[in-house]
């Protein structure tokens, strides 16, 4: 599937073979503290393994996806519970300040 922006570029391309549909099981709440990631084009990730998504519609003309393993979604609609790092705890974990 190709999808374009609404100057008609292409966005996004993507590519898979579709199993079968599911509901998704359990609400998940993102807060507005979390890291989120900023990725130039041509950003791209491969899963070896099955896969769950979800399509989310933002206002009218615009998406996201929510990937993730089977085995994490799995553990998901079992009720494992979900940690989302934050801007904080990432810089806490992977930032290193400089020494003066």
């Amino acid at each position: 599937m190709i999808v374009h922006n609404t100057e008609g570029e292409v966005s996004s391309i993507h590519s898979s073979d579709i199993l079968g549909h599911v509901y998704f099981g359990r609400e998940l709440k993102i807060s507005p503290k979390s890291d989120a990631t900023v990725s130039g084009p041509g950003f791209k990730s491969e899963y070896l393994e099955e896969t769950v998504s979800v399509l989310i519609g933002i206002g009218r003309n615009n998406t996201a996806e929510l990937v993730m393993t089977k085995r994490a979604w799995e553990a998901f609609v079992n009720g494992e519970e979900v940690d989302i790092t934050t801007v904080k705890q990432f810089a806490a974990m992977y930032i290193k300040k400089k020494k003066k």
